[in-house]
């Protein structure tokens, strides 16, 4: 296993990144690192995947490697991302303070400017259909893009 290392490009770049302007390898901090539990019979069945060529050609060749790949892809299957808001902004004419200034969320719509979705600006929005009218027409609008 030290000659296939040694002999995979992607290590000798890998040790070209993690050496510093002195050369020495610079060591990673043990404040970045976790002790994971497991059954053993699954730390078996890891380490013999981790000793495969299929392993190695993913950029697997420690069994740190291997748990590092499981945990990011199960964090990016099971996780689930904060919803972006869209931003809509009105300005009204005749009175800044009437400005409307909204994040539009799937079930909710909250005032930037009060943070909040129970303000004057939020009401104005639940007694004017034109207003209405206009931030379905930008949802639908932001849908289709």
């Amino acid at each position: 296993m030290g000659k296939l290392l040694m002999s995979n490009p992607e290590h000798n770049l890998l040790d070209k990144i993690m050496k510093g302007q002195d050369g020495k390898i610079q060591t990673s901090s043990t404040e970045t690192r976790v002790a994971v539990k497991c059954d053993k019979i699954q730390k078996e069945r890891a380490e013999e995947f981790v000793k495969t060529d299929r392993a190695h050609e993913m950029g697997i060749y420690y069994l740190s490697d291997f748990i590092t790949k499981c945990v990011r892809e199960g964090v990016d299957k099971y996780s689930e991302t904060p919803e972006e808001p869209h931003r809509l902004y009105i300005p009204n004419n005749k009175d800044h303070l009437l400005d409307l200034d909204l994040d539009i969320y799937k079930n909710e719509i909250v005032c930037a400017k009060c943070n909040s979705n129970n303000c004057i600006h939020v009401e104005k929005i639940s007694k004017d259909k034109e207003i209405q009218k206009y931030i379905r027409n930008f949802i639908k609008s932001k849908a289709n893009k």
